[in-house]
């Protein structure tokens, strides 16, 4: 694994770790699967794995084991305002910018 997928998976860790946001995901070549788990785990974080093409999975990592059963629900292409503050909340944006962004997105409709 590189230097910067190796800082880049070491910082989404810091953050879900210190809770600045709940959860964390990225996608990534299978290849590099096994090292990315011993990262998350040295962290003491939860998993989940989505394998999506040939070659490319996608990880969700947090720290509460609860929020695996909301991953299968997450929309991939969000269209209401609830999709919009579920997955704004998850990802650790605060309030105000997750209604921002609605607000703004529904003016240009």
């Amino acid at each position: 694994m590189n230097e910067y997928l190796n800082a880049q998976i070491e910082e989404h860790c810091q953050m879900v770790e210190r809770g600045a946001k709940p959860l964390s995901f990225l996608p990534f070549q299978k290849r590099y699967y096994n090292e990315i788990i011993k990262i998350i785990q040295a962290h003491g974080l939860y998993y989940s794995t989505e394998f999506k093409e040939k070659e490319w999975v996608t990880i969700y990592f947090y720290k509460n084991e609860m929020i695996k059963y909301l991953i299968p629900d997450l929309p991939s292409k969000p269209k209401t305002p609830i999709d919009h503050m579920l997955i704004g909340l998850l990802l650790g944006y605060d309030i105000n910018s997750i209604c921002d962004y609605i607000f703004k997105k529904r003016k240009r409709c």
